[in-house]
């Protein structure tokens, strides 16, 4: 792909991400949700222009740098040798980007889901990109595992990237099996995951539903972490105390 058609192509996306967030800004809260827990829950928010316009910002800066790097590289011609594939790295990065804002926008106008589920199979996406990236690039300044052993040497920078790509293509390939896993076990609604014993299960959450332990918990695996609880202490005896 060609560096021209790749600034034009992220320019679209960009702009039309951030008309869709204009078109519905009457219908979007102010604030606007911005910041997820691990658990996939809100736990942070912004003013609604920043929520509607921060992400086109970030992601027009980002591209710019990303189109300006491989002209500034002491190595530039090095960067040439694999710019089809960079180019399009930038536009998937663009379309991750882009992903991300529909997230939010969804969640803003309070359609319900959780955060992490979603976002991990993209994560994963981009990981793979990231790989593919990695194995068709040459040495240089910019773009790849950058130490002063695989900048002095051209097979050291290659065999890395080698095994770095496989790396990145099987984290993300772990990312997207793991988040279809983690959707199987997720809760059914108004019950407590019966699978572990967690500081949740044992205060929080009876303490903000006034229900007991057995009643959130089933009895098997209360017993069971109860179970390796007592063995624990029994073999690290005095730890404790």
């Amino acid at each position: 792909m060609s560096t021209k058609l790749t600034a034009i192509l992220v320019f679209i996306l960009i702009v039309a991400a951030a008309v869709a967030g204009a078109l519905l800004w009457n219908r979007l809260p102010d604030p606007m949700p911005a910041h997820w827990n691990a658990a996939g829950e809100i736990d942070g928010y912004m003013s609604k222009f920043w929520g509607v316009f921060l992400l086109p910002i970030i992601s027009i800066a980002l591209t710019g740098l990303f189109l300006i790097i491989p002209n500034i590289d002491p190595l530039k011609a090095n960067i040439a040798q694999f710019r089809a594939t960079f180019n399009w790295f930038i536009v998937v990065f663009a379309m991750y980007m882009l992903y991300v804002y529909t997230l939010i926008l969804f969640a803003a106008l309070g359609t319900s889901f959780n955060m992490t589920l979603m976002l991990l199979p993209a994560v994963g996406l981009l990981f793979i990109g990231i790989g593919c990236l990695m194995n068709g690039a040459k040495r240089n300044f910019f773009i790849g595992i950058r130490t002063p052993w695989t900048l002095s040497s051209e097979t050291v920078w290659d065999e890395t990237h080698k095994l770095g790509s496989k790396l990145f293509i099987l984290g993300g390939a772990a990312t997207i099996i793991g988040s279809f896993r983690g959707a199987r076990r997720l809760v059914r609604p108004g019950r407590h995951a019966p699978c572990r014993i967690c500081a949740d299960c044992l205060f929080l959450h009876p303490v903000a539903t006034g229900k007991s332990i057995s009643a959130i918990v089933e009895p098997d695996a209360l017993r069971r972490a109860f179970r390796r609880t007592a063995l624990f202490h029994v073999k690290h005896k005095g730890v404790f105390q």
